[in-house]
Protein backbone atom coordinates (compact mmCIF):
# COMPACT_ATOMS: atom_id res chain seq x y z
CA UNK A 1 0.00 0.00 0.00
CA UNK A 2 2.87 2.56 0.50
CA UNK A 3 4.56 2.13 -2.55
CA UNK A 4 1.10 1.84 -4.21
CA UNK A 5 0.99 5.21 -2.58
CA UNK A 6 4.39 6.39 -3.88
CA UNK A 7 3.74 5.46 -7.14
CA UNK A 8 0.52 7.81 -7.24
CA UNK A 9 2.53 10.95 -5.82
CA UNK A 10 5.48 10.47 -8.13
CA UNK A 11 2.68 10.31 -11.02
CA UNK A 12 0.88 13.46 -9.87
CA UNK A 13 4.18 15.09 -9.28
CA UNK A 14 5.25 14.37 -13.08
CA UNK A 15 1.70 15.25 -14.24
CA UNK A 16 2.35 18.80 -13.05
CA UNK A 17 5.94 19.32 -13.75
CA UNK A 18 4.74 17.95 -17.58
CA UNK A 19 1.92 20.60 -17.53
CA UNK A 20 3.73 23.34 -16.55
CA UNK A 21 6.36 23.32 -19.16
CA UNK A 22 6.48 22.97 -22.86
CA UNK A 23 9.51 22.47 -25.12
CA UNK A 24 9.98 25.25 -27.26
CA UNK A 25 12.32 24.89 -29.79
CA UNK A 26 15.50 22.49 -30.35
CA UNK A 27 18.67 23.10 -31.71
CA UNK A 28 21.36 20.68 -32.59
CA UNK A 29 25.53 20.77 -32.22
CA UNK A 30 24.94 24.46 -30.74
CA UNK A 31 28.25 23.76 -29.28
CA UNK A 32 31.88 22.63 -30.35
CA UNK A 33 32.36 19.09 -28.63
CA UNK A 34 35.62 20.74 -26.88
CA UNK A 35 35.47 20.89 -22.93
CA UNK A 36 35.62 24.23 -22.87
CA UNK A 37 33.48 26.30 -20.63
CA UNK A 38 29.77 26.93 -22.02
CA UNK A 39 27.20 29.83 -21.70
CA UNK A 40 23.88 30.86 -23.02
CA UNK A 41 22.30 34.17 -23.12
CA UNK A 42 19.11 35.67 -24.50
CA UNK A 43 18.29 38.89 -26.22
CA UNK A 44 14.13 39.25 -26.23
CA UNK A 45 12.88 41.62 -28.95
CA UNK A 46 10.25 43.66 -27.16
CA UNK A 47 8.62 45.12 -30.08
CA UNK A 48 7.95 42.33 -32.30
CA UNK A 49 8.43 38.94 -29.82
CA UNK A 50 11.45 37.37 -31.74
CA UNK A 51 13.96 36.08 -29.81
CA UNK A 52 17.85 36.01 -30.14
CA UNK A 53 19.77 32.90 -28.41
CA UNK A 54 23.52 33.35 -27.74
CA UNK A 55 25.78 30.08 -27.14
CA UNK A 56 29.22 30.93 -26.41
CA UNK A 57 32.26 28.88 -26.12
CA UNK A 58 36.29 29.24 -25.82
CA UNK A 59 36.49 30.65 -29.87
CA UNK A 60 33.16 30.40 -30.89
CA UNK A 61 29.99 32.53 -30.85
CA UNK A 62 26.14 31.30 -31.90
CA UNK A 63 23.62 33.81 -32.87
CA UNK A 64 20.43 31.81 -33.48
CA UNK A 65 17.24 33.96 -34.42
CA UNK A 66 13.82 32.07 -33.13
CA UNK A 67 10.83 33.86 -34.37
CA UNK A 68 7.44 34.00 -32.81
CA UNK A 69 6.32 30.58 -33.27
CA UNK A 70 9.39 29.59 -32.35
CA UNK A 71 11.05 28.45 -35.35
CA UNK A 72 14.80 28.87 -35.99
CA UNK A 73 15.22 31.59 -38.85
CA UNK A 74 18.86 31.97 -38.94
CA UNK A 75 22.25 31.57 -36.99
CA UNK A 76 25.21 33.83 -37.17
CA UNK A 77 28.79 33.02 -36.29
CA UNK A 78 31.03 35.73 -34.59
CA UNK A 79 34.52 36.08 -32.92
CA UNK A 80 34.81 36.60 -29.46
CA UNK A 81 35.02 41.04 -28.49
CA UNK A 82 38.86 41.83 -28.13
CA UNK A 83 40.06 41.08 -24.03
CA UNK A 84 39.92 44.85 -23.20
CA UNK A 85 35.84 44.67 -23.15
CA UNK A 86 34.95 41.69 -20.90
CA UNK A 87 31.45 42.74 -19.41
CA UNK A 88 28.35 42.32 -21.07
CA UNK A 89 25.92 45.59 -20.06
CA UNK A 90 22.90 45.76 -22.28
CA UNK A 91 21.86 45.34 -25.65
CA UNK A 92 19.12 46.70 -27.85
CA UNK A 93 17.35 44.89 -30.72
CA UNK A 94 15.55 46.53 -34.27
CA UNK A 95 12.34 45.31 -35.78
CA UNK A 96 14.61 44.73 -38.62
CA UNK A 97 16.27 42.11 -37.38
CA UNK A 98 19.40 43.60 -36.20
CA UNK A 99 20.51 42.57 -32.56
CA UNK A 100 23.18 44.86 -30.70
CA UNK A 101 24.57 44.24 -27.40
CA UNK A 102 26.87 46.32 -25.10
CA UNK A 103 30.62 45.51 -23.59
CA UNK A 104 31.99 47.13 -21.36
CA UNK A 105 36.08 47.85 -19.90
CA UNK A 106 36.13 46.65 -16.26
CA UNK A 107 36.01 50.58 -15.40
CA UNK A 108 32.83 50.83 -17.72
CA UNK A 109 33.75 53.89 -18.66
CA UNK A 110 35.10 52.69 -22.28
CA UNK A 111 32.48 50.54 -24.66
CA UNK A 112 32.34 48.41 -27.37
CA UNK A 113 29.11 46.84 -29.61
CA UNK A 114 28.99 43.23 -31.25
CA UNK A 115 26.07 43.31 -33.81
CA UNK A 116 24.12 40.04 -35.34
CA UNK A 117 22.56 41.51 -38.59
CA UNK A 118 20.09 38.54 -39.39
CA UNK A 119 18.63 40.55 -42.16
CA UNK A 120 22.60 40.76 -44.22
CA UNK A 121 24.08 37.29 -42.51
CA UNK A 122 26.70 39.77 -41.03
CA UNK A 123 28.48 40.02 -37.34
CA UNK A 124 30.98 42.62 -36.32
CA UNK A 125 32.77 43.85 -33.64
CA UNK A 126 32.91 47.86 -33.03
CA UNK A 127 34.87 49.96 -30.36
CA UNK A 128 32.76 52.93 -29.60
CA UNK A 129 34.51 56.60 -29.82
CA UNK A 130 32.13 57.45 -27.06
CA UNK A 131 33.22 57.13 -23.08
CA UNK A 132 32.19 58.86 -20.19
CA UNK A 133 34.28 61.51 -18.15
CA UNK A 134 34.19 62.23 -14.60
CA UNK A 135 31.14 60.01 -14.29
CA UNK A 136 29.76 57.45 -12.14
CA UNK A 137 28.30 54.27 -14.35
CA UNK A 138 25.44 52.99 -12.41
CA UNK A 139 22.84 51.32 -14.83
CA UNK A 140 21.74 49.81 -18.21
CA UNK A 141 18.36 49.29 -18.85
CA UNK A 142 16.52 48.47 -22.19
CA UNK A 143 13.29 49.82 -23.29
CA UNK A 144 11.77 49.92 -26.25
CA UNK A 145 14.35 48.15 -27.81
CA UNK A 146 16.60 51.45 -27.08
CA UNK A 147 19.65 50.63 -24.60
CA UNK A 148 19.59 53.55 -21.53
CA UNK A 149 22.69 53.72 -19.97
CA UNK A 150 22.52 55.92 -17.26
CA UNK A 151 25.34 57.42 -15.01
CA UNK A 152 25.82 60.22 -12.17
CA UNK A 153 28.70 63.16 -12.74
CA UNK A 154 30.97 62.60 -9.72
CA UNK A 155 30.48 65.09 -6.35
CA UNK A 156 27.05 65.79 -7.71
CA UNK A 157 23.62 64.93 -8.00
CA UNK A 158 23.02 65.26 -11.85
CA UNK A 159 21.78 62.40 -13.03
CA UNK A 160 22.99 61.63 -17.30
CA UNK A 161 20.91 58.99 -19.34
CA UNK A 162 22.67 58.61 -22.64
CA UNK A 163 19.73 56.14 -25.02
CA UNK A 164 21.32 54.46 -28.00
CA UNK A 165 19.45 53.61 -31.15
CA UNK A 166 20.82 51.67 -34.37
CA UNK A 167 23.27 54.93 -35.26
CA UNK A 168 25.39 54.10 -32.03
CA UNK A 169 25.53 57.93 -31.54
CA UNK A 170 24.11 58.34 -28.15
CA UNK A 171 21.53 61.43 -26.97
CA UNK A 172 21.96 62.41 -23.76
CA UNK A 173 19.44 63.75 -21.09
CA UNK A 174 20.31 65.54 -17.75
CA UNK A 175 18.07 64.93 -14.52
CA UNK A 176 18.61 66.73 -11.39
CA UNK A 177 18.03 64.73 -8.18
CA UNK A 178 19.00 67.23 -6.38
CA UNK A 179 15.81 67.71 -3.94
CA UNK A 180 16.72 64.04 -3.19
CA UNK A 181 19.88 65.08 -1.44
CA UNK A 182 19.68 63.93 2.26
CA UNK A 183 20.77 66.10 5.30
CA UNK A 184 22.32 65.11 8.13
CA UNK A 185 24.78 67.87 9.47
CA UNK A 186 25.04 69.21 5.59
CA UNK A 187 23.52 68.36 1.77
CA UNK A 188 25.24 65.07 0.80
CA UNK A 189 24.82 65.12 -3.13
CA UNK A 190 23.46 61.87 -4.72
CA UNK A 191 26.84 60.65 -5.98
CA UNK A 192 27.99 59.81 -2.28
CA UNK A 193 24.74 58.02 -1.98
CA UNK A 194 25.49 55.70 -5.28
CA UNK A 195 29.09 55.21 -4.00
CA UNK A 196 30.14 55.53 -0.62
CA UNK A 197 27.24 54.85 1.96
CA UNK A 198 25.60 51.71 -0.46
CA UNK A 199 27.06 51.70 -3.67
CA UNK A 200 25.32 49.43 -4.91
CA UNK A 201 21.75 49.67 -6.73
CA UNK A 202 19.70 46.57 -7.43
CA UNK A 203 17.71 46.22 -10.65
CA UNK A 204 14.38 44.67 -9.51
CA UNK A 205 12.19 42.66 -11.84
CA UNK A 206 8.76 42.37 -10.53
CA UNK A 207 7.52 39.37 -12.45
CA UNK A 208 10.43 37.65 -10.29
CA UNK A 209 9.84 35.49 -7.10
CA UNK A 210 12.56 37.32 -5.59
CA UNK A 211 14.72 36.41 -2.63
CA UNK A 212 15.50 38.63 0.21
CA UNK A 213 19.45 38.49 -0.73
CA UNK A 214 18.32 40.78 -3.86
CA UNK A 215 15.33 43.09 -1.97
CA UNK A 216 17.93 44.27 1.01
CA UNK A 217 19.59 46.31 -1.39
CA UNK A 218 18.70 49.86 0.18
CA UNK A 219 19.43 51.30 -3.36
CA UNK A 220 16.86 49.81 -5.78
CA UNK A 221 15.95 50.47 -9.36
CA UNK A 222 12.46 49.89 -11.07
CA UNK A 223 11.81 49.49 -15.01
CA UNK A 224 7.54 49.54 -14.75
CA UNK A 225 5.91 50.92 -18.08
CA UNK A 226 7.33 53.76 -19.28
CA UNK A 227 8.79 54.66 -15.92
CA UNK A 228 11.75 54.31 -14.32
CA UNK A 229 11.68 54.04 -10.69
CA UNK A 230 14.65 54.79 -8.08
CA UNK A 231 14.11 53.94 -4.41
CA UNK A 232 16.56 55.18 -1.19
CA UNK A 233 16.09 53.80 2.21
CA UNK A 234 19.56 55.41 3.47
CA UNK A 235 17.37 57.04 5.69
CA UNK A 236 15.45 55.56 8.63
CA UNK A 237 12.69 57.51 8.96
CA UNK A 238 11.60 57.58 5.28
CA UNK A 239 11.66 56.04 1.39
CA UNK A 240 12.56 58.46 -1.23
CA UNK A 241 11.01 57.76 -4.89
CA UNK A 242 12.12 58.94 -7.89
CA UNK A 243 10.11 58.75 -10.95
CA UNK A 244 11.48 59.62 -14.55
CA UNK A 245 9.55 59.28 -17.59
CA UNK A 246 11.47 57.09 -20.29
CA UNK A 247 9.80 58.97 -23.14
CA UNK A 248 9.58 62.54 -22.19
CA UNK A 249 13.05 62.47 -19.71
CA UNK A 250 10.75 64.76 -16.76
CA UNK A 251 11.25 63.54 -13.09
CA UNK A 252 8.75 63.57 -10.33
CA UNK A 253 9.97 62.95 -6.44
CA UNK A 254 7.92 61.46 -3.63
CA UNK A 255 8.95 60.68 -0.12
CA UNK A 256 6.73 58.34 2.27
CA UNK A 257 7.35 58.14 6.07
CA UNK A 258 8.11 54.88 7.55
CA UNK A 259 7.13 53.90 11.45
CA UNK A 260 10.53 55.36 12.47
CA UNK A 261 9.46 58.82 11.78
CA UNK A 262 7.51 59.33 14.47
CA UNK A 263 8.05 56.44 16.99
CA UNK A 264 11.47 55.85 18.42
CA UNK A 265 12.90 52.36 19.07
CA UNK A 266 13.86 51.17 15.40
CA UNK A 267 17.05 50.28 13.91
CA UNK A 268 16.81 49.19 10.42
CA UNK A 269 14.22 49.70 7.30
CA UNK A 270 13.79 49.09 4.38
CA UNK A 271 10.92 48.93 1.48
CA UNK A 272 9.75 46.98 -2.18
CA UNK A 273 7.77 48.23 -5.10
CA UNK A 274 5.13 46.25 -6.55
CA UNK A 275 1.75 46.64 -7.68
CA UNK A 276 1.57 50.18 -7.62
CA UNK A 277 1.97 49.97 -3.73
CA UNK A 278 4.82 50.42 -1.36
CA UNK A 279 5.38 47.82 1.16
CA UNK A 280 8.41 49.32 4.16
CA UNK A 281 9.35 46.97 6.92
CA UNK A 282 10.96 48.87 10.16
CA UNK A 283 12.63 46.94 13.08
CA UNK A 284 14.80 46.20 16.05
CA UNK A 285 15.65 43.19 18.44
CA UNK A 286 12.17 44.35 20.50
CA UNK A 287 9.89 45.27 17.98
CA UNK A 288 9.08 44.79 13.76
CA UNK A 289 6.22 46.92 11.84
CA UNK A 290 5.39 46.19 8.35
CA UNK A 291 2.76 49.13 6.10
CA UNK A 292 1.17 48.50 2.88
CA UNK A 293 0.66 52.22 1.50
CA UNK A 294 -1.24 52.54 -1.86
CA UNK A 295 0.53 55.07 -4.31
CA UNK A 296 -2.08 56.35 -6.14
CA UNK A 297 -3.87 57.48 -3.36
CA UNK A 298 -0.98 57.81 -0.72
CA UNK A 299 -3.10 55.72 2.41
CA UNK A 300 -2.12 53.38 4.30
CA UNK A 301 -3.73 50.47 3.25
CA UNK A 302 -2.65 48.05 6.01
CA UNK A 303 -0.27 47.69 9.35
CA UNK A 304 0.79 44.82 11.46
CA UNK A 305 2.71 45.45 14.24
CA UNK A 306 4.59 42.96 16.29
CA UNK A 307 6.52 43.12 19.41
CA UNK A 308 9.01 40.52 20.74
CA UNK A 309 6.74 38.96 23.34
CA UNK A 310 4.05 38.41 20.44
CA UNK A 311 3.34 35.26 18.28
CA UNK A 312 3.38 35.98 14.36
CA UNK A 313 -0.48 35.38 13.55
CA UNK A 314 0.33 36.20 10.18
CA UNK A 315 2.96 33.98 8.47
CA UNK A 316 2.32 31.05 6.55
CA UNK A 317 5.36 29.18 7.28
CA UNK A 318 7.74 28.69 10.60
CA UNK A 319 10.67 31.47 11.22
CA UNK A 320 12.97 30.02 8.59
CA UNK A 321 17.15 30.47 9.10
CA UNK A 322 19.22 28.98 6.03
CA UNK A 323 22.42 30.01 4.36
CA UNK A 324 21.77 30.16 0.46
CA UNK A 325 19.19 31.83 -1.41
CA UNK A 326 15.46 30.27 -0.53
CA UNK A 327 14.04 30.29 -4.00
CA UNK A 328 10.94 30.52 -1.66
CA UNK A 329 10.78 26.79 -0.85
CA UNK A 330 11.74 25.66 2.51
CA UNK A 331 11.90 22.08 2.37
CA UNK A 332 15.64 22.09 1.39
CA UNK A 333 19.34 21.45 2.89
CA UNK A 334 21.01 23.84 5.32
CA UNK A 335 17.88 25.11 6.58
CA UNK A 336 16.87 25.59 10.24
CA UNK A 337 13.33 26.60 12.22
CA UNK A 338 12.61 28.70 15.05
CA UNK A 339 9.25 29.37 17.03
CA UNK A 340 10.84 32.50 18.90
CA UNK A 341 10.13 35.92 17.72
CA UNK A 342 12.72 37.84 19.67
CA UNK A 343 14.66 35.34 18.02
CA UNK A 344 13.51 36.14 14.94
CA UNK A 345 13.78 39.84 15.49
CA UNK A 346 17.19 39.89 17.10
CA UNK A 347 17.90 37.90 13.64
CA UNK A 348 16.35 39.91 10.94
CA UNK A 349 17.69 43.12 12.71
CA UNK A 350 21.41 42.39 13.15
CA UNK A 351 22.34 43.18 9.39
CA UNK A 352 20.08 44.13 6.11
CA UNK A 353 16.31 44.33 6.23
CA UNK A 354 14.12 43.03 3.30
CA UNK A 355 10.55 42.77 2.24
CA UNK A 356 9.93 40.55 -1.14
CA UNK A 357 6.38 40.55 -2.75
CA UNK A 358 5.32 38.11 -5.47
CA UNK A 359 1.21 37.50 -6.37
CA UNK A 360 0.21 33.65 -7.16
CA UNK A 361 -3.27 33.27 -8.05
CA UNK A 362 -4.26 36.61 -6.79
CA UNK A 363 -2.99 35.72 -3.49
CA UNK A 364 0.16 38.19 -2.50
CA UNK A 365 3.20 36.01 -0.96
CA UNK A 366 4.96 38.40 0.99
CA UNK A 367 8.48 37.42 3.16
CA UNK A 368 9.73 39.50 5.31
CA UNK A 369 13.15 39.12 6.31
CA UNK A 370 17.05 40.04 7.02
CA UNK A 371 20.74 38.72 5.69
CA UNK A 372 23.74 39.05 7.45
CA UNK A 373 26.79 39.68 5.33
CA UNK A 374 29.90 37.14 6.25
CA UNK A 375 33.27 38.69 5.99
CA UNK A 376 36.31 38.98 4.22
CA UNK A 377 39.12 40.55 4.59
CA UNK A 378 37.72 42.65 7.09
CA UNK A 379 34.92 44.49 5.28
CA UNK A 380 31.35 42.58 5.09
CA UNK A 381 30.68 41.19 1.48
CA UNK A 382 27.71 42.98 -0.11
CA UNK A 383 25.19 40.66 -1.23
CA UNK A 384 24.59 40.88 -4.95
CA UNK A 385 23.49 38.81 -7.58
CA UNK A 386 26.30 38.09 -9.63
CA UNK A 387 26.98 38.37 -12.77
CA UNK A 388 28.19 34.65 -14.72
CA UNK A 389 31.31 34.40 -16.83
CA UNK A 390 32.72 32.25 -19.52
CA UNK A 391 35.78 31.68 -20.81
CA UNK A 392 36.83 32.82 -24.34
CA UNK A 393 39.89 33.02 -26.71
CA UNK A 394 40.09 36.92 -25.67
CA UNK A 395 39.67 36.44 -22.01
CA UNK A 396 36.83 36.03 -19.30
CA UNK A 397 33.64 37.24 -20.98
CA UNK A 398 32.11 38.26 -17.77
CA UNK A 399 27.50 39.32 -17.96
CA UNK A 400 26.21 41.85 -15.71
CA UNK A 401 23.97 40.41 -13.66
CA UNK A 402 21.08 42.82 -14.70
CA UNK A 403 21.70 41.48 -18.26
CA UNK A 404 19.16 39.56 -17.01
CA UNK A 405 18.17 39.85 -13.48
CA UNK A 406 15.59 36.63 -13.75
CA UNK A 407 18.80 34.07 -14.40
CA UNK A 408 19.79 35.83 -10.99
CA UNK A 409 16.93 36.28 -9.56
CA UNK A 410 17.12 32.32 -9.72
CA UNK A 411 20.55 31.27 -9.11
CA UNK A 412 21.31 33.77 -6.15
CA UNK A 413 24.44 33.96 -3.82
CA UNK A 414 26.16 31.98 -1.73
CA UNK A 415 27.72 34.36 0.58
CA UNK A 416 25.07 35.00 2.78
CA UNK A 417 22.32 33.64 5.72
CA UNK A 418 19.32 34.83 5.62
CA UNK A 419 16.28 34.21 7.67
CA UNK A 420 12.57 34.85 7.31
CA UNK A 421 8.81 34.33 7.50
CA UNK A 422 6.78 33.78 4.32
CA UNK A 423 3.00 35.03 4.56
CA UNK A 424 -0.16 35.29 2.40
CA UNK A 425 -2.76 37.88 2.02
CA UNK A 426 -5.83 38.77 -0.14
CA UNK A 427 -6.39 41.68 -2.08
CA UNK A 428 -7.13 43.56 0.91
CA UNK A 429 -4.01 42.67 2.71
CA UNK A 430 -5.98 40.37 5.33
CA UNK A 431 -4.23 37.50 6.42
CA UNK A 432 -4.77 33.98 4.28
CA UNK A 433 -4.43 31.04 5.90
CA UNK A 434 -2.64 28.12 4.10
CA UNK A 435 0.51 26.56 2.24
CA UNK A 436 2.21 28.81 -0.04
CA UNK A 437 1.73 27.99 -3.23
CA UNK A 438 4.31 26.85 -6.13
CA UNK A 439 5.59 29.62 -7.81
CA UNK A 440 7.59 29.40 -11.67
CA UNK A 441 11.00 29.73 -9.86
CA UNK A 442 9.65 26.29 -8.20
CA UNK A 443 8.27 24.68 -11.03
CA UNK A 444 11.88 25.37 -13.10
CA UNK A 445 13.81 23.86 -9.46
CA UNK A 446 11.81 20.84 -10.15
CA UNK A 447 12.10 20.22 -13.71
CA UNK A 448 15.88 20.94 -13.44
CA UNK A 449 16.36 18.05 -10.87
CA UNK A 450 14.70 15.86 -13.68
CA UNK A 451 17.35 16.63 -16.38
CA UNK A 452 20.35 14.44 -15.68
CA UNK A 453 23.66 16.27 -17.06
CA UNK A 454 23.07 20.22 -18.65
CA UNK A 455 24.80 23.17 -18.80
CA UNK A 456 25.07 26.41 -20.22
CA UNK A 457 21.67 27.05 -18.71
CA UNK A 458 20.05 30.69 -18.68
CA UNK A 459 16.50 31.32 -17.56
CA UNK A 460 14.69 34.55 -18.59
CA UNK A 461 11.51 36.36 -19.31
CA UNK A 462 10.35 36.61 -22.57
CA UNK A 463 6.45 37.24 -23.58
CA UNK A 464 5.33 37.32 -20.12
CA UNK A 465 6.13 33.87 -19.62
CA UNK A 466 9.56 32.24 -17.82
CA UNK A 467 12.07 30.56 -19.87
CA UNK A 468 14.68 27.92 -19.50
CA UNK A 469 17.65 27.11 -21.38
CA UNK A 470 20.24 24.63 -20.90
CA UNK A 471 22.47 22.23 -23.56
CA UNK A 472 21.67 18.80 -22.81
CA UNK A 473 24.98 16.87 -22.37
CA UNK A 474 23.59 13.31 -23.93
CA UNK A 475 22.60 14.32 -27.12
CA UNK A 476 24.53 17.79 -27.19
CA UNK A 477 20.80 18.95 -27.81
CA UNK A 478 20.02 22.95 -26.95
CA UNK A 479 16.49 22.66 -25.58
CA UNK A 480 14.25 25.58 -24.82
CA UNK A 481 11.16 25.46 -22.09
CA UNK A 482 8.60 27.97 -21.80
CA UNK A 483 6.85 28.03 -17.89
CA UNK A 484 3.49 29.36 -17.19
Amino acid sequence: MIYKRLLYILIGLYAVISTAQEQRIEIPYTFSRAQDDKTSYAIPNQLNDELVLITEETAQINAHLIDTAYILKKAIQSRPMPRKYRNIIGYYATTDKLYTIFFSNKWNDKFAVQQFDFKNGKATNQTLDFSIKNERYIECINYRNKLHLITITKGSSELNIYRFDATLQPQVYHISLATMEYDRTRYTPMDAIFSKTYPEVTKIEAMNPNVIETTAAKNKLYQIGEELIFSFDYNLTETKLCYINLNTFTARFKNYNKPAKNETGYKTSNSYLFDNKLFQITSSKKKMKFTVTDLSTDNIIKEYALQKEDTITFKNSPIIQEGVPPLFDYTGENIRTMEKTAKYLRKISAGRLGISVYKINDLYNIVLGGIVYRSSGGAPMMFTTGGFSVATGAGVISVAPTFNTTFYGYSGYHATKSTYINCLFDANFEHVAGDIPENQFDQIHRFEEEIDTFTAETIFLHRGKFHFGYLDLKDRMYRLHSFE
